[in-house]
């Protein structure tokens, strides 16, 4: 667990990142890896998302041109972005995994890899230059109390720690849309019980659009751990580091298995210009968006005015009706 106040203190400054703008998408000082470090993910990119809103933040979002980027305390779902990344370690399991790997980093003879970053590993490629010698019985008489005294040492200020990372997550400026435009379910909790709207906007339409670097959210029962023995254990080893982004990411695109149904994305951009803002608005360049669809029961005035504004504001974009389908319990969504 050495180093993981440094690796909070590093994440707070990796959250200082801007949002894009409509002329420079891509904010000075944002390194693109780290909103997309699992670049190989199992879910393709969608070429289209889906903002389900009210009738009036659709014809607010139309009119400005701006999307709202909100902090998990506006969120609906009081456990995103609000939990803690708990450790459950056995201690004599991890004291037995840390002992044999450092043993064979040490004195095991063969190739030792540590990680960069890791300063155990310079300490042990240090003492393999060396040629330092000691029986196992030595070895494990000064390594194990050392590798208990560690992981309490850092289970006491782990309170703190949180603490920091909470208030570092509770800044974050966060735009979600989902993959689907068809759930029943989102068009009467997010769209006014199906009257509002569904805005569509596309990936592929300007070469550096901020759709391009999203992430799915990933459902699970159990909350994400901060780590287990085998990973202490490499740390112990100088094997593996605390990345400040990986905590990031387990935190920000990991909510209940419940939610499952809404196949989210996210786009994260740290705390936006303004921190201590609850919320950002943020324009979004106008040929992305690709179409708006009308909610099956959307009153004709309401209608009338959105369609108004979509002909008048983005000519290229379609309008869609959503209408009940007459056999199954699903929606036909068509050119008006």
């Amino acid at each position: 667990m050495v180093g993981l106040r440094a690796c909070v203190e590093q994440m707070q400054q990796q959250r200082t990142r801007k949002f894009p703008n409509p002329r420079e998408r891509t904010p000075p000082n944002y390194d693109i890896s780290m909103n997309h470090a699992n670049a190989s993910q199992a879910k393709p990119l969608p070429k289209v998302f889906y903002k389900y809103t009210t009738r009036e933040t659709a014809r607010i979002v139309l009119q400005n041109r701006t999307l709202r980027w909100s902090t998990p305390a506006l969120f609906n779902d009081p456990h995103d972005h609000q939990f803690d990344l708990h450790v459950d370690v056995d201690k004599e399991v991890l004291r037995g995994l840390a002992l044999e790997k450092v043993w064979k980093a040490m004195f095991g003879g063969g190739l030792y890899i540590p990680h960069p970053k890791n300063l155990m590993g310079k300490l042990i490629q240090l003492s393999r230059l060396k040629g330092l010698v000691l029986s196992r019985e030595e070895f494990e008489a000064e390594f194990g109390p050392a590798i208990i005294e560690g992981y309490e040492n850092a289970m006491r200020r782990l309170p703190e720690t949180h603490q920091k990372f909470r208030e570092v997550i509770g800044t974050s400026k966060v735009l979600c849309q989902s993959e689907v435009r068809d759930s029943l379910l989102m068009w009467a909790y997010y769209a006014e019980q199906h009257k509002g709207a569904v805005l569509c906007f596309r990936s592929d339409t300007v070469p550096d659009s901020p759709w391009r670097v999203a992430r799915p959210v990933q459902y699970q029962n159990a909350m994400p751990r901060l780590a287990d023995e085998a990973f202490l254990s490499d740390m112990s080893a100088g094997l593996a580091v605390l990345d400040p982004q990986t905590l990031v990411d387990r935190v920000i695109y990991t909510k209940a298995a419940e939610w499952s149904h809404e196949q989210e994305w996210r786009l994260q951009a740290g705390s936006g210009r303004h921190s201590s803002a609850s919320y950002e608005d943020v324009p979004f360049d106008a040929r992305e968006l690709d179409a708006v669809i009308l909610g099956c029961v959307m009153p004709d005035d309401d209608r009338r005015s959105i369609i108004d504004i979509v002909r008048s504001k983005y000519p290229h974009a379609s309008v869609l009706q959503a209408t009940k389908n007459d056999k199954n319990f699903r929606l036909n969504i068509a050119e008006c």
